[in-house]
C-alpha cells in the first residue's frame, strides 16, 4: 500500500530512483486486451531518462504477433474497465 510520502520505486528490472507515490503505477509490462503481458519472445529495451541517460526500466520489445493481438483487441470495441483491473491487481 503506499503512502502520502514519496519513495524510490523500482521496477522489476531494480534500476529507477524514479520517485512514485504510488508503486503499482510503474509497469514493465503493455496492456493488451485487457491483461499486462511481456513480449513473446521474453526481450525488453531499456526505458532512459532523456536529461540523464539514467536507465528507468524496461519495456518488452514485441513484435508482429503481439501487435496483432493488439489490434485485434481493439477492432473488437473492447471497453477496458480500468476499475475493475484496479481490483484485481490488488487481490
Amino acid at each position: 500500500m503506499a503512502t502520502s510520502s514519496e519513495r524510490s520505486s523500482a521496477g522489476p528490472s531494480g534500476r529507477t530512483s524514479l520517485q512514485l507515490k504510488d508503486r503499482e503505477l510503474f509497469r514493465e509490462q503493455c496492456l493488451i486486451d485487457g491483461r499486462w503481458l511481456a513480449a513473446d519472445g521474453g526481450g525488453a529495451l531499456p526505458v532512459r531518462n532523456p536529461a540523464t541517460s539514467e536507465q528507468l526500466g524496461t519495456i518488452p520489445n514485441m513484435g508482429a504477433a503481439e501487435t496483432r493481438r493488439a489490434i485485434e483487441a481493439a477492432s473488437k470495441n473492447k471497453v477496458i474497465d480500468f476499475n475493475d483491473l484496479r481490483r484485481r491487481r490488488t487481490l
